[in-house]
């Protein structure tokens, strides 16, 4: 088993997927009325705040880690969610939707419980 570099893409690749699971769940937990969402909605309602508060992350980790500076490097060209989400998509041909949908499919508190028409997603969150 060989360790990855910092500044290779799987390695930055890492890193996002664990700080954009934190943010998924947070969004995700904010009303503990809210059950169902609507991916497309999902990804529209994150854009660029989101994104901020995510470099925002990463440069506060970067005061405390060097190791993250290629991650930092990375994502200062991301304007919006839409963006963090093409970068990490598995496949060339992933859309920003697929990749939001794999990472809450493997999300360790998120269960997606049904799928209803016009990709509107009913979820609850475990412990």
């Amino acid at each position: 088993m060989t360790v990855q570099p910092e500044n290779s893409e799987k390695y930055v690749k890492r890193v996002l997927n664990m700080l954009l699971k934190q943010y998924v769940l947070n969004w995700l937990g904010e009303s503990q009325y809210r059950s169902t969402f609507k991916l497309s909605e999902a990804i529209n309602f994150c854009g660029q705040h989101k994104m901020e508060l995510i470099k925002y992350h990463v440069d506060s980790l970067l005061e405390e880690e060097e190791n993250l500076e290629y991650v930092h490097e990375t994502i200062m060209d991301f304007k919006e969610f839409k963006d963090l989400l093409n970068f990490l998509g598995s496949h060339k041909y992933d859309t920003p939707e697929s990749t939001l949908l794999e990472i809450l499919r493997n999300h360790e508190q998120i269960t997606i419980v049904e799928h209803k028409e016009n990709d509107r997603f009913k979820y609850y969150i475990g412990d």
